[in-house]
């Protein structure tokens, strides 16, 4: 799989998690508007965001550094599903 192919495959994924996520949210009660819906979906966001920033990156440290964020957030939101 080529590098441009295999970025565009993961935005699209991350891209659907995010709007999954924003969806189930948006049933929550209207108590959590400000605590468990706002922090996973600023935390799905951040994944996304955190991704593309660090493809963007040139130098191979601050890229992987980039891209280690995404994982992080991703169990930070998985905690809530689980």
């Amino acid at each position: 799989m080529s590098d441009s192919l295999f970025h565009t495959n993961l935005k699209q994924k991350t891209h659907t998690f995010v709007m999954l996520v924003y969806d189930i949210t948006e049933h929550f009660p209207k108590t959590e508007l400000y605590g468990v819906s706002s922090q996973m979906q600023r935390a799905s966001l951040s994944i996304l965001l955190n991704y593309v920033e660090g493809y963007a990156r040139f130098k191979p440290k601050v890229k992987l550094n980039f891209l280690k964020y995404p994982m992080v957030q991703r169990k930070n939101v998985s905690i809530y599903f689980f």
